[in-house]
């Protein structure tokens, strides 16, 4: 099933030198110290060394200095600080090296930086001879660890390497395919999550319109339905810095709150994304009508006001005029998460003007 993320959350949550070595790319700069010029004592100062040794030598010129990779086995990486979906959509390398034939040289990709190797591809043997070639990344990723390895005992001094940036016509392949995504990742199948991928309603009431608006953002969870979760649970809606589905109790969704599925409410109902009295398919009983008060208000009857022991979200409902529940139900809009200030909606909806919007009592019953 291939699922489309919303183009509010992918609007929200993407942003962000001259040609060298004859490498015609005006990109950003993905690497610090791409020459090999900044040495802390014996150590390179912005590259980490996995494994092996590194020792400062000369290269090309005897004033140009690069990295031996000393030992069988050496491997140095850099984890991009400038690198993300929505700043690059293709990678152009440059890469100057001395090595031997015996020397294994291969240059990895770690999106994610999660530990996996995405994308690799061997260096050849070469005399100070330049390499480039060009990386479609995915389509979704927030960093990179760029990784040079070396096995076997033999002569490897690196130069330069020099990773840019470039829009996505430069770039003639197929993106690199992520695979065991963590949970909140943007996906299209599950086959790139570590468990399933779901669409998520992601909320929004423009503020300028008066308009609300559903969009369907496909994250990586732990379920897609609630056959997935154990007895007793639902696959239901939760959040981190944007939403996913993870295994809960069912029932547990006081009517105002943000669902995905009926199985999440106490009411069995979740319409239009929120838990609701009353539903299009499931209308109310004698005779009252199913209405939405406002825009992000849940569907309810309009039987008021209404009998003690019934249920209720405000004073209005009751006849008595107090509605007993628990806390407020609220919800960030843009988002739909449960809030309790606004400061409690994610930083990427700050930018849409997110508040912390009140929708009733939870659990409420009238006196």
């Amino acid at each position: 099933m291939r699922r489309t993320p919303a183009p509010l959350l992918a609007a929200a949550l993407a942003l962000l030198a001259p040609a060298l070595f004859g490498v015609d790319s005006c990109g950003t700069d993905l690497l610090d110290d791409a020459g090999f010029d900044l040495w802390c004592g014996k150590a390179l100062c912005n590259w980490e060394i996995e494994s092996g040794a590194v020792r400062k030598v000369a290269t090309w010129h005897p004033d140009d200095h690069g990295a031996a990779l000393v030992g069988s086995e050496v491997a140095i990486s850099q984890l991009s600080a400038e690198a993300g979906s929505g700043t690059t959509g293709c990678i152009t390398f440059s890469l100057l090296a001395d090595a031997s034939e015996k020397a294994d040289l291969t240059l990895e990709l770690d999106f994610l930086d999660d530990g996996r190797v995405d994308w690799s591809t061997p260096i050849p043997a070469s005399d100070w001879e330049q390499v480039s070639f060009h990386v479609t990344p995915p389509v979704w990723w927030d960093a990179v660890r760029f990784r040079i390895r070396k096995s076997g005992d033999a002569r490897a001094v690196i130069a330069m390497i020099r990773a840019q940036s470039d829009g996505a016509d430069a770039c003639a392949g197929a993106p690199v395919v992520l695979t065991e995504l963590p949970a909140g990742s943007p996906c299209t199948t599950d086959a790139a999550c570590a468990g399933a991928c779901a669409d998520n309603p992601v909320l929004w009431l423009d503020p300028k319109t008066g308009d609300s608006y559903t969009y369907a953002a496909a994250t990586c969870g732990e379920c897609d339905e609630s056959a997935d979760c154990g007895a007793g649970e639902a696959c239901a809606l939760a959040w981190g810095e944007v939403a996913e589905r993870q295994c809960a109790p069912a029932g547990a969704k006081a009517v105002g709150e943000t669902c995905a599925i009926a199985d999440e409410c106490a009411s069995a109902l979740c319409c239009d994304n929120q838990c609701a009295e009353c539903c299009g398919e499931a209308p109310c009983s004698g005779g009252a009508t199913c209405l939405r008060a406002r825009a992000l208000d849940p569907w309810t009857c309009d039987d008021r006001p209404r009998a003690p022991g019934s249920g209720c979200l405000h004073d209005g409902d009751c006849a008595s005029g107090h509605c007993a529940g628990k806390d407020l139900v609220q919800i960030c809009n843009p988002d739909g998460r449960p809030c309790e200030t606004d400061a409690d909606c994610p930083d990427w909806a700050v930018y849409l003007g997110a508040v912390c919007r009140p929708i009733g009592v939870a659990d409420g019953v009238c006196d």
